[in-house]
């Protein structure tokens, strides 16, 4: 299926696990693509951050073709903006920022609570 990670063409609580790998970092803002993934989601989200989170309190976007037709964005988000829209999802159980080396520096491990709780 086609679709945007904005808004994913499939029923709530569809697939076990949701990953991503260097996609939020190039999109203007991180919360429709992370509330759509956590809403298909049954288990777990994995995101894969080729730009990681960054420990300052604002995000820093960032626009590198002006003058090209699409918008191509480079951002590190920040981990308190990241850890707030969590803390304020109520399909979220728990999360954890795991440091990677090599291609991708961070996981953003989010784990979904279980259906009758929601």
């Amino acid at each position: 299926k086609l679709g945007s990670i904005e808004d994913i063409p499939f029923e709530s609580s569809t697939f076990d696990i949701v990953h991503t790998r260097h996609v939020l970092e190039h999109l203007k803002n991180f919360d429709m693509a992370l509330s759509e993934m956590i809403r298909v989601a049954k288990k777990i989200v994995l995101i894969s951050f080729f730009i990681g989170p960054i420990d300052e309190e604002k995000s820093i976007i960032s626009l590198d073709n002006k003058n090209s037709d699409y918008e191509i964005y480079h951002n590190s988000y920040s981990k308190s903006e990241l850890k707030n829209y969590l803390y304020h999802n109520k399909k979220v159980k728990k999360y954890k920022f795991i440091k990677l080396s090599g291609k991708s520096t961070y996981l953003l491990k989010i784990y979904i609570k279980n259906k009758r709780f929601i």
